[in-house]
């Protein structure tokens, strides 16, 4: 048994062998049959475009303090400038508004303003960027006084009319721009009580100026008063300036002395018609001589309003109560100089009035004049020519007797 099965097995290896070795290798191929597709090798890290590149950076603006200038005109302004690479050039668009300089040190540009305008400043950095910074330059709209110092009487003079007359008196000692308006309120004087004779005060007032295309000035006017003791007066005169009483030109409504012996009152009516200008009505008083001269005057002003009743009444109603406390101000006139002594608005379409005690206290005689004039112009604007302005329709101008009496 064992000898027959060896020859078959011998024959079965050896058919095996036979057909293992006309079995085709992976890199033949059977006639007519196409080899399987080669298999794609996996792309390496960097082969594969933008796999590990670093993202684009975009660089860091320019930083500007403050970024938009407002410069008065003959001041400058610093600009600092931040995220910026040096050097730096600074380029203005209109250089008649304004003028540039360029600090690289400090990384800092200062613009000068030469003429009210605007206009845009251009920053460049050594890597091209740049920068724009719209520039205004504009005038201030005026000033406010740092210290005042006020004269006053009464006996006493009420928390109110010092009040009143503090506020008045910031208003006439600030400069305005033309289109300058000044804001000043009584209620922000703080003076809450009446002030005695002989007594005083100080303390700061907040005052704001503002105007189209100005520069807001906004400040505090430090502000000394005094409750100056003075004997009450009997005027025996009363100057009266009610002609012309409607108002269709400027100049002077009336002049006339106050002599330091003569004490006197002092009436004036005047009525601004529809369709003429805005106008002021200015009290001066003149000083000639050599030597200063101190005014007392008591005043109770009306209006400016277009109810003729109302603006008369308003008038009597602060003079009397003026008057029977004394409370009035003081006012030091020196040598050779020319003094407002009152300013009253008057619009178009209204009607101001004042009715005034004055008197000399010490020095010599002064002269008085009350003009009408344009808002726009300054209270101080001298006015062309010396006659008396006229009118078509007659009222009382000139000086009269007051009759003694008591009340």
């Amino acid at each position: 048994m064992r000898k027959r099965c060896a020859p078959r097995v011998a024959i079965v290896v050896a058919l095996y062998a036979v057909a293992s070795a006309q079995t085709p290798s992976p890199s033949q191929s059977a006639p007519g049959v196409s080899p399987p597709p080669a298999a794609s090798p996996s792309p390496s890290p960097a082969a594969t475009p933008n796999a590990l590149a670093s993202p684009t950076l975009t660089p860091p603006p320019i930083l500007v303090t403050p970024a938009t200038a407002l410069v008065p005109v003959g001041s400058s302004l610093d600009l600092t400038v931040g995220s910026a690479i040096s050097p730096l050039s600074a380029t203005i668009g209109d250089p008649n508004v304004a003028n540039v300089a360029v600090d690289q040190a400090a990384q800092r540009v200062t613009v000068i303003g030469k003429a009210p305008g605007v206009t845009v400043v251009t920053i460049t950095d050594a890597r091209g960027l740049h920068r724009d910074v719209p520039v205004r330059v504009a005038y201030y709209a005026g000033t406010i006084p740092d210290h005042l110092s006020l004269s006053l009487t009464g006996d006493p003079a009420s928390a109110e009319f010092v009040r009143e007359q503090v506020a008045q008196a910031i208003r006439a000692a600030a400069q305005l721009r033309p289109g300058g308006q000044i804001v000043v309120s009584s209620d922000d004087v703080p003076v809450r009580r009446a002030l005695a004779q002989d007594d005083v005060a100080s303390f700061d007032v907040p005052a704001l100026i503002q105007g189209n295309n100005l520069i807001e000035v906004d400040r505090s006017a430090h502000v000394d008063v005094q409750n100056v003791a003075v004997p009450r007066i009997s005027p025996d005169s009363l100057m009266v300036s009610d002609y012309p009483e409607r108002l269709v030109e400027d100049g002077t409504l009336f002049t006339a002395d106050l002599r330091s012996e003569q004490p006197s009152r002092f009436l004036y009516f005047h009525y601004n018609p529809r369709g003429q200008p805005d106008r002021r009505i200015v009290l001066r008083a003149d000083n000639p001589s050599r030597e200063p001269s101190i005014v007392q005057f008591i005043s109770g002003r009306g209006g400016p309003s277009s109810n003729e009743m109302e603006v008369g009444h308003t008038a009597t109603k602060r003079f009397l109560i003026n008057v029977v406390q004394n409370q009035g101000r003081l006012l030091t006139l020196p040598a050779g100089s020319t003094t407002t002594v009152v300013t009253q608005e008057l619009p178009a379409g209204t009607i101001a009035c004042n009715l005034l005690q004055l008197r000399v206290l010490s020095g010599a005689s002064v002269h008085l004049t009350l003009v009408a004039q344009n808002a726009d112009e300054k209270p101080d604007a001298v006015v062309a020519g010396s006659e008396l302005l006229e009118g078509s329709h007659p009222h009382a101008r000139g000086i009269y007797p007051i009759a003694e009496f008591h009340f």
